[in-house]
């Protein structure tokens, strides 16, 4: 598989959390630092924004099942996500 279609793939599996406030390199920051136990109120310091935030937004990640690897199927950009699918 292409990785341009592996990307395709991955953005339509992570289409339901698409926001464009957050950024595929931002998510993944989430996640990692908290799977190694780092506290809301620090990863919310590293990306300058409010911790509450960056709980929700660990919440809304992680029912996405394999969301580690889509993401970095989709690519870690730091580009925000385009303003379709999901709940945005």
């Amino acid at each position: 598989m292409s990785a341009r279609t592996s990307s395709a793939k991955a953005a339509e599996k992570l289409s339901s959390v698409f926001h464009p406030k957050w950024s595929p390199s931002d998510d993944h920051f989430v996640l990692t630092h908290r799977a190694k136990g780092v506290p809301f109120d620090r990863i919310a310091f590293g990306l300058k924004r409010e911790r509450v935030a960056v709980e929700q937004r660990w919440h809304r990640l992680r029912v996405v099942p394999g969301v580690l690897k889509l993401l970095e199927a989709y690519g870690l950009t730091s580009a925000p996500y385009p303003a379709i699918g999901g709940d945005a």
